[in-house]
């Protein structure tokens, strides 16, 4: 059964972050999918779905993931 990371999301008039807190995990493992308003992620054994009021942009220029291992063993 996987698990839920701890997370937190952030909102500005632009953007929309997620900070998901996912110690040792392997980065080549994250599976993140973005369709309308759903986001999902998901790196064994974490699975992470939420469901916005609104639809994201897809366009993958607007999209970026960071991984660092220094915080907290690792927040993305």
């Amino acid at each position: 059964m996987p698990l839920i990371p701890k997370f937190t999301i952030k909102q500005n008039d632009k953007y929309i972050n997620f900070i998901i807190k996912v110690p040792y995990i392997k980065i080549s493992n994250i599976d993140i999918v973005i369709n309308k308003n759903l986001f999902n992620f998901y790196c064994k054994p974490y699975l992470l779905k939420c469901t916005l009021s609104k639809e994201l942009n897809e366009d993958e220029e607007l999209f970026e993931c960071h991984y660092d291992m220094n915080i907290e063993h690792g927040v993305i």
